[in-house]
């Protein structure tokens, strides 16, 4: 696809940019975002230039210059009735304001004024822009002005009422909103110390979707610091850990869990351990809850054969042919197949 093309033409760029930045200057007219250039990136003009180092922000004389240049060219072209005629012109000229409005937008900005003052020249230029429109109902997303996101788009939907993307944006803004109205509600509880350990789960599961793995992961580490709690607590406190690739904390909530789980726990919460603690890469652990898994569930040939790679890994033949014995009697031509083509067990010899 397309942002797979602008990928292998980012790469490109940025060899013939390492090669040669120390002979001459480099510009750059934007038809999609190339991400490695934002650090360097200044505007100039109608176009923008790539610095030789990266920039530490850029600075009040060149933006200053920009909003000036744009501010005039801007009128300067809307008052023109050859150009307003002119869609291609338009949307070029457009495009070329929106460029510049997100590299005000980017991460290694953070200007807000001036971005949104670009995006709306670049809309005055071509109010049909697409882009225009939809990053700045972005940058209104990032300041939670849901207000102004939906007058933006009711006015865009009224102008290109075709775009089939104006309702899926809006009902991704509708659960935004839903989210940050559930997450201020949950918070006040938190504040007020009537939050129960279902909804601190809730509300590490709100700031995930809301992009603050950070948050998520502070309030799952203050649940887990109680140490009395029910087993499968700690369960679901690792799987939530595991949304934000934590895996310190997801070994700590599991081996709480260890400690704690009933006997007359199902043997799905078994393998569920499994499968977490192998991706923590515990293999001893991982072997451990295997074992009780297999005795509720003695029939699983796949976690009979799970086990004895495990035991292969820790050098445990012995045990590990008995395993590989046990998935044949349960698993028959099947578990041998698998056995057989499985370079893990190779040095195995299984008697018949």
């Amino acid at each position: 696809g397309a942002m797979g093309v602008m990928e292998i033409n980012g790469i490109l760029a940025q060899m013939i940019f390492e090669h040669n930045n120390y002979k001459h200057d480099f510009y750059v007219e934007e038809s999609y975002v190339i991400r490695w250039m934002y650090p360097y990136l200044e505007p100039h003009g109608l176009i923008m230039k790539i610095n030789r180092n990266t920039l530490p922000g850029i600075s009040r004389e060149r933006i200053n210059d920009d909003m000036d240049f744009w501010d005039w060219y801007t009128r300067r072209l809307a008052s023109d009735k050859k150009f307003l005629r002119d869609i291609v012109a338009r949307k070029s000229f457009s495009k070329l304001r929106s460029a510049i409005a997100g590299l005000y937008a980017s991460c290694n900005e953070r200007r807000p004024e001036e971005s949104e003052r670009a995006f709306n020249e670049s809309r005055i230029l071509y109010p049909l822009s697409p882009e225009a429109n939809f990053r700045l109902a972005e940058l209104y997303m990032t300041q939670g002005r849901t207000k102004d996101i939906r007058r933006l788009m009711n006015g865009f939907k009224k102008q290109d009422p075709g775009n089939r993307n104006v309702p899926e944006f809006m009902a991704h803004v509708d659960r935004t909103e839903k989210l940050g109205e559930r997450i201020a509600t949950l918070e006040k509880n938190m504040k007020a110390n009537t939050m129960s350990v279902e909804n601190a789960f809730e509300l590490a599961d709100c700031y995930y979707q809301a992009g603050q793995p950070g948050t998520a992961v502070s309030i799952l580490n203050n649940v887990v610091a109680n140490t009395n709690l029910p087993a499968f607590y700690y369960l679901n406190a690792a799987k939530l850990f595991q949304r934000g690739n934590n895996t310190d904390g997801m070994n700590r909530a599991l081996d709480l869990c260890l400690t704690r789980i009933p006997s007359t726990a199902p043997a799905e919460a078994y393998i569920e351990m499994a499968r977490l603690y192998a991706q923590t890469g515990q293999m001893i652990k991982m072997a451990t809850v295997l074992e009780q898994y297999l005795k509720l569930q003695p029939g699983d040939w796949k976690a009979w054969l799970d086990l004895a790679a495990i035991q292969v890994g820790m050098n445990q033949t012995n045990v590990a042919t008995r395993s590989l014995e046990n998935a044949l009697r349960v698993g028959g031509s099947l578990a041998m197949q698998a056995i057989t083509q499985d370079q893990r067990f190779r040095n195995i010899k299984l008697s018949p």
